[in-house]
């Protein structure tokens, strides 16, 4: 898995961009030949969901320069197929909730919605 988050970083197009007050935004584009293709689904590459989750992870790491420890994931929805070599803006909103911080997170794929979901998390130096 380590080597999939690996690949993960090295698909951020730019550096990640804080944009209102608790909001980070990250670009990124997977190259057909990225590993979390392999076998979803052969011969018609969709980007995993998991994927898609740890996409969120590395913008969150960047933006709090520490990683994020997922603990729930609440009210996923994933709207559209991402396909191999589109441009992903992935947006995260950061909320207190005591030691734990509410992550909302939605995917964009062509300036439509292709997912979305709210995480709990917490973070370790």
């Amino acid at each position: 898995m380590a080597d999939l988050m690996g690949a993960v970083k090295e698909a951020l197009c730019r550096p990640v961009l804080k944009g209102e007050e608790g909001t980070w935004i990250g670009f990124f584009r997977f190259p057909a030949d990225f590993p979390g293709f392999a076998g979803h689904f052969p011969a018609y590459p969709i980007l995993p969901a998991v994927v898609q989750l740890m996409a969120v992870q590395a913008v969150l790491e960047e933006a709090q320069r520490a990683r994020p420890r997922l603990l729930r994931l609440e009210r996923a929805k994933f709207l559209e197929r991402i396909f191999p070599d589109q441009e992903i803006r992935v947006q995260c909103r950061l909320k207190e909730a005591g030691e734990e911080k509410r992550v909302e997170a939605e995917l964009t794929v062509n300036g439509k919605k292709a997912a979305a979901f709210r995480l709990g998390a917490t973070w370790t130096s």
